[in-house]
């Protein structure tokens, strides 16, 4: 998060996993969480997006859907 209120948020990484059913994707992401101080995760929900949505939502639940 930013070092002070209304400041910037870095991106630290930014993937791209396709080939990946979407509980494998879920766990990477798990994983990120556990690394980082993860405040804010957005999700692409179209398609198989949905079901990372889904399974992220259960161990992140500010985890925000775009459609």
């Amino acid at each position: 998060p930013p070092a002070v209120p209304g400041g910037k948020f870095r991106i630290l990484e930014r993937h791209q996993w396709r080939g990946m059913d979407f509980r494998a994707q879920a766990d990477a992401i798990k994983k990120l969480t556990e690394q980082y101080n993860v405040t804010y995760i957005g999700i692409d929900s179209t398609g198989v997006g949905h079901g990372v949505y889904e399974n992220v939502k259960a161990f992140f639940p500010a985890v925000r859907e775009f459609v």
